[in-house]
């Protein structure tokens, strides 16, 4: 783990919260039985945790939960619960937004600023000038210590030691938990007598950074390049490696006339590079590990392009066997794609409906040479917004390379294969379709009448639990804290209660108007304009407080939730919040977005600070060095994020706003369900799309990464390494959006994995991951969700979540009308609207006598 972080027990991100799922005690027979129907299912899923998934033993214990429940519901509480949802109190009306206030143009007319301790190192003069991006995939760029960034397929850096290569595949460190590619430089680019000058980045864009050492190269690094360019201005390149070299030569059969040269490099590690440069040179042995370009000949002044064939090397890292060795006639249909090089790319996008076109238009610089083009590669998740994702054979201008060009571009990453394709345009786009979910406040399904008195008792004493603002002490918790309050709101306008809807949206009131307008908390915002971005003040002094958010690690978790609280006030009360704070709260709005979701680099803002454009999905270490490249643990709280952006904009009536959201929750929920999810969407599409898998079938098993890199992957979280830890931190929160992020196919196969919390002895489950368990349970069986979610203790819940959200998930689910019709006789109590004044549930004897009973079904 990088050092930069506390040790576990400061780092966890639930220390605060208590003890274990259940309660201790069953008043009644129905009780028991939900608790017996319950347990049941888990013991089924642990035994049984894939695919093959006999749903017919669902119904079974439905009808033994069912037949062994008694009456209790009054047929008041299920008439009245019948009318609780409603259309028209479900409708989003969006704020006129021009009665809103015009964006602030100087953020600092609403907070103070400080400067930060962290300076951007190796960046250039003409780039002070805006915001500086805190969160990129080439972020190490700007930092201390020269760590590699990862473009893909390599790795790379820039130092006064020459331009370093990587294929860390090669190196790739595979345990049953863990994926990590290393860093050693296979091959480097140099100057004879070195270089003069340090490195610089000169220039960035959505899909590349340019680092040049002022005078001597230049050097754009290009998001999925397979032959990197070294620009060299004048002087004697030089060619070495820490490996011995084997062999150079120009490949058998090839002619070069038009002004270029061609080398294959073989080093002793069995990788051959191909060396491409314009105008030709001459490349002469030094010794065993050092070639020199034109030694008795004039300096070069031109282009070099640098990559490794796959010719040779494992056709996957995990599998036996090995590619055939290079085909002269493929290597030789490779050139006419070398004469251009990208240098630069941009991102945007245009909706239209469910669906948006996606563009990467790249920037190029070369000879144009007869009818070549740029030779790229593409991301699995990108293969599935092609057209035909199954064959892949064309998009638009974009054709995949089949057939022997797979033998000397089969390159494999930490997020498994990458595929080559070409373009012959000059400045190509390439265009993908990328489908969009539907951005909702609620649930497709209404609230059943007869488990609506259940969550009407819990809304009534989840409304009342205290808002814990002034004890918690950073923006996460308060966050969560917020979103959860806003959650009950949200209920309770669903279910028609006026009273606890105005009481809730009171305390988010009451909450943000303290956050943003009280004197000094610890926890105050602040404007930092070193790097641009609004950050905790205490943690400039400490870089770990407060998850390093002073840092810019995880704004877009700790501002997500915010923001969806204050989407919700708007929705809710958009009188109260167009008045609040003298009529500045929704610039107030506007900043926190702008945070982590600003549409452009400005002088106050950086580009959608987290999203990494290529890969789809956000980054979230900061300015920590990461050897890895750039990390993000919790995929679920970055959809969170965005979504949140996306509803905020549909209250306040900003079409830009909304539309910018939902293709960035889209972007994100394909990337959590390619990568993070196991097997991933990719094998739902196609099974046969990518044969051999993305991971080790040992590391597969895990069903979900806790912890993704550029170059790693773990089953494990920040803040330990148990199943419910590392399941849950990818499902949270539970919103509607929730529901295309985590699929009922994708469920099924990893409930198996999360139910061994329930059987494990020590450390037992806390309730409060116990709760998350059984909301994703209700994805597939929210009938024993509710069942397990009854007994358990209301107080125990975690910041971000409460008892009445639990069970409104598990009852709106698809089908819930009627899987719920005799919800209220099957719960058999009201325990859970009352369990927050009982006992806590962390004493030993809840725990034990909870898994005991699990224990003895085990033990049949």
């Amino acid at each position: 783990m990088p050092t930069h972080y506390a040790p576990t027990p400061q780092r966890a991100k639930y220390d605060a919260i208590q003890g274990f799922a259940y309660s201790s005690s069953s008043s009644s027979s129905s009780s028991s039985s939900s608790s017996s129907s319950s347990c049941l299912r888990l013991l089924f899923f642990f035994f049984f945790p894939l695919p093959f998934f006999p749903f017919f033993f669902l119904l079974l214990l439905d009808s033994y939960s069912l037949s062994s429940s008694s009456s209790s519901s009054s047929s008041s509480a299920s008439s009245s619960a019948s009318s609780a949802s409603s259309s028209s109190r479900r409708e989003v009306i969006a704020i006129d937004i021009g009665s809103l206030p015009p964006p602030n143009a100087n953020v600092t007319e609403l907070f103070s600023t400080r400067t930060h301790p962290v300076k951007p190192l190796n960046v250039a003069e003409k780039l002070l000038g805006s915001a500086l991006p805190t969160n990129a995939w080439w972020q190490n760029l700007l930092l201390e210590g020269n760590a590699p960034v990862i473009p893909n397929p390599y790795s790379m850096a820039v130092t006064s030691q020459g331009v370093q290569f990587c294929y860390s595949e090669r190196l790739l460190a595979m345990t049953n938990i863990s994926l990590i590619g290393g860093w050693v430089p296979d091959i480097t680019v140099s100057l004879a007598g070195g270089f003069s000058g340090s490195p610089v980045v000169t220039g960035y864009d959505d899909l590349s950074a340019t680092v040049e050492i002022p005078g001597e190269i230049r050097v754009p690094i290009v998001r999925g390049n397979p032959f990197p360019a070294v620009e060299i201005k004048k002087g004697y390149p030089i060619i070495k490696t820490l490996i011995q070299i084997k062999s150079l030569e120009i490949p058998e059969g090839i002619s070069v006339s038009d002004g270029s040269t061609v080398y294959q490099i073989l080093l002793g590690n069995g990788q051959n590079w191909l060396l491409y440069a314009r105008p030709a040179l001459q490349l002469e042995w030094i010794n065993g590990t050092m070639l020199r370009a034109n030694p008795n000949g004039e300096p070069f002044s031109g282009v070099l392009r640098l990559g490794m064939l796959t010719c040779g090397v494992a056709t996957i890292p995990w599998l036996p066997g090995r590619i055939p060795a290079c085909d002269a006639e493929v290597v030789s249909k490779l050139l006419p794609h070398l004469h251009r090089y990208p240098v630069g790319g941009t991102f945007s996008y245009a909706v239209s409906g469910d669906s948006a076109e996606i563009s990467y238009e790249l920037e190029t610089r070369g000879d144009d040479v007869g009818d070549g083009g740029l030779v790229m590669m593409m991301m699995p998740h990108h293969l599935l917004m092609l057209d035909n994702p199954v064959q892949a054979k064309a998009l638009r201008n974009v054709t995949l390379i089949g057939g022997g060009w797979q033998t000397i571009l089969n390159y494999w990453t930490v997020r498994g294969p990458l595929t080559p394709f070409f373009t012959t345009d000059d400045q190509p786009v390439f265009k993908l379709t990328l489908d969009l979910p539907k951005i909702e406040f609620y649930p497709p399904s209404n609230l059943n009448g007869d488990a609506a008195s259940f969550v009407l008792k819990t809304l009534k004493a989840d409304v009342e639990r205290p808002f814990g603002g002034g004890k918690v002490p950073d923006t996460y918790h308060y966050g969560k804290a917020l979103a959860r309050i806003a959650r009950l709101a949200l209920i309770a306008n669903d279910m028609g209660q006026e009273a606890l809807m105005q009481k809730a949206v009171k305390k988010v009131q009451d909450a943000f108007e303290s956050w943003f307008g009280g004197e000094s908390p610890s926890n105050k915002l602040v404007y930092d304009t070193t790097w641009g971005g609004l950050v905790v003040q205490k943690g400039l002094a400490q870089p770990i407080f407060d998850y390093g958010n002073a840092y810019y690690n995880d704004h877009h978790f700790h501002y997500g939730y915010m923001i969806y609280a204050l989407a919700v006030w708007f929705h809710l009360s958009p009188e109260t919040a167009i008045q609040s704070m003298d009529g500045k709260l929704v610039n107030y709005a506007r900043a926190l977005v702008s945070d982590i979701a600003h549409p452009n680099t400005t002088e106050q803002w950086s580009k959608l600070r987290h999203k990494d454009f290529y890969e789809g999905h956000s980054w979230a270490s900061g300015l920590f060095k990461m050897m890895d490249g750039r990390e993000q643990e919790s995929c679920s709280e970055a959809v969170n994020a965005y979504y949140a952006v996306s509803l905020l904009g549909q209250v306040l009536g900003d079409a830009d706003m909304e539309n910018l959201g939902r293709v960035m929750t889209a972007m994100e929920v394909q990337s959590a369900r390619t990568y993070w999810q196991i097997p991933g969407l990719a094998f739902e599409v196609d099974p046969n799309l990518f044969p051999g898998g993305f991971y080790p079938p040992t590391f597969s098993n895990n069903a979900m990464i806790g912890v993704m890199g550029a170059n790693m992957a773990s089953h494990s979280t920040w803040f330990g390494t148990q199943v419910e830890f590392v399941h849950g931190i990818q499902m949270i929160p539970f919103t509607p959006i929730t529901d295309a992020l985590l699929p009922r196919s994708f469920v099924i196969k990893e409930f198996g994995q999360v139910a061994q919390a329930f059987i494990r002895k020590k450390p037992a489950i806390m309730t409060s991951w116990a709760g998350y368990v059984h909301m994703a349970q209700a994805i597939i069986d929210p009938r024993g969700s509710w069942d397990a979610l009854m007994p358990m203790n209301a107080s125990g819940f975690d910041d971000g979540n409460s008892m009445t959200a639990a069970l409104y998930w598990a009852a709106t689910r698809p089908d819930s009308e009627k899987i719920f019709s005799n919800a209220a006789n099957a719960a058999g109590s009201t325990k859970a609207a009352s369990s927050s004044s009982s006992s806590s549930s962390s004493s030993p004897s809840s725990s034990s006598t909870a898994s005991s009973s699990f224990m003895r079904l085990l033990r049949g």
